[in-house]
């Protein structure tokens, strides 16, 4: 990502765990903007229009979208899919096992990682050559190019890297056992696997943006289920494949956990293998990260646009952890009435219903969070009270279902409290 890599080689101090929160974040930022680019430019409100190709300065302009009104899936366009020229699927008799029974199980082990990273390279074919492809060429203009962005992010620099991870990786597995130098061809390719962080970032916009463009765009989805036919989705749609990248990153610790552990401690790759098992966790680590940063923020965001008018407390979301949020009862008027409480690291959010949005009741620190039993269970049973320290005004009843609910939620606010103010003694 341009603004996490940027954000990161400015930063001169030495705090690395500071350096990938800000890269995350910026990350996280920047794939927000992506997704939510507006379709028409604030720039003008003219439609924008471009010059045939092979026209003069008198040529026809035309709109810079296509009419998509009458494409035509069938036959589907294969050429971007066959020019890839992808491997094979990956047959286990290619590898003859060792004599040594000790050394069997991890040669199985060894064809399983080459096996299952050839189906692998080929699915993210399939993600290119059914899908991407065709929606920039053939198709173009039947969505968005700020939407195909969302869906495919750098689908094709893992493609690149994929590929040469696979060419390494068939290389060693094909040597005498205690040849194959696994671990450091991870070692050599850890730099370039980092490029999944931002895929990941993307994940979840990706997975939305699908769901968006299903319900709303009938020729897309027309266009997906023309892809889903075709023998090489094996009748997985594209959710099933955008999904295949962050899996695989996750999955590349395990399989290299148990190569370790089936190695003898005294073959050359042994260390390199435990040098490269720590790597991949904490390049896994970055990927969940900055997963959980973008998720967050889309949370947050969702979370926004329920209400009514987006408040000074509420534009300060982003900065806080999403907990939890829940339906409940609270007292307007002297009635129960129906609410929502949104619970953050650094806030309290108690919401009712206007129309078909949210406003807000009451909106409290969680350094400044008290929370306790209502008085008079009679009047509200299971009740609390949920008040400020900071600010005598700001106080809300908050009704459950059960006692059990109650003393869950009861305890999960003073934790956030609990959790503010310690971060706010850390930082005093």
């Amino acid at each position: 990502m341009v603004l996490g890599a940027a954000a990161s080689n400015k930063l001169s101090f030495g705090d690395e765990a500071l350096k990938g929160e800000l890269v995350s974040k910026c990350e996280a930022l920047q794939m927000y903007c992506v997704v939510n680019r507006p379709k028409k430019s604030w720039v003008s409100q003219s439609p924008v229009t471009r010059v045939e190709r092979g026209g003069g300065s008198g040529a026809k302009r035309s709109p810079s979208k296509k009419d998509v009104s009458s494409l035509v899936f069938t036959p589907y366009p294969r050429t971007h899919y066959d020019a890839l020229r992808l491997p094979p699927p990956w047959l286990s008799d290619r590898i003859v096992l060792p004599k040594d029974k000790a050394l069997v199980k991890r040669a199985k082990v060894a064809n399983e990682l080459l096996a299952t990273e050839t189906g692998y390279v080929r699915d993210l074919g399939i993600l290119i050559g059914l899908y991407l492809k065709p929606l920039q060429c053939d198709y173009e203009g039947l969505v968005e190019a700020y939407e195909i962005n969302s869906l495919f992010k750098n689908i094709e620099q893992l493609y690149e890297v994929n590929v040469v991870l696979l060419e390494k990786l068939t290389a060693e597995v094909m040597k005498p056992d205690a040849e194959q130098m696994i671990g450091s061809v991870f070692l050599e390719m850890m730099e370039e696997l980092r490029k999944y962080n931002s895929y990941s970032a993307n994940n979840q916009a990706g997975v939305e943006t699908l769901d968006k463009l299903m319900a709303t765009n009938p020729q897309f989805a027309a266009m997906c289920a023309e892809a889903k036919r075709q023998p090489e989705s094996r009748k997985l749609d594209l959710g099933g494949f955008i999904t295949k990248p962050f899996q695989r990153i996750c999955r590349y610790p395990l399989l290299l956990r148990e190569i370790r552990e089936l190695t003898p401690n005294d073959w050359d790759d042994y260390a390199a293998l435990e040098e490269a098992l720590q790597k991949l966790n904490e390049t896994v680590q970055g990927a969940n990260e900055t997963k959980r940063v973008t998720d967050d923020l889309y949370k947050v965001v969702q979370i926004q646009n329920r209400f009514t008018s987006l408040t000074a407390e509420l534009a300060q979301l982003h900065k806080m952890k999403y907990c939890s949020e829940y339906v409940c009862k609270t007292i307007v008027k002297n009635r129960l009435k129906k609410a929502e409480v949104f619970l953050f690291s650094g806030a309290f959010i108690l919401a009712k219903p206007k129309g078909s949005k949210l406003s807000v009741v009451v909106t409290i620190p969680a350094t400044a969070l008290a929370v306790e039993e209502v008085s008079d269970a009679k009047l509200f049973k299971y009740g609390v009270t949920v008040r400020s320290t900071a600010k005598s005004g700001d106080t809300c009843v908050v009704v459950f279902k059960t006692d059990e609910e109650r003393q869950q939620k009861m305890a999960e606010i003073m934790s956030v409290n609990a959790r503010a103010l310690a971060e706010q003694s850390e930082t005093a």
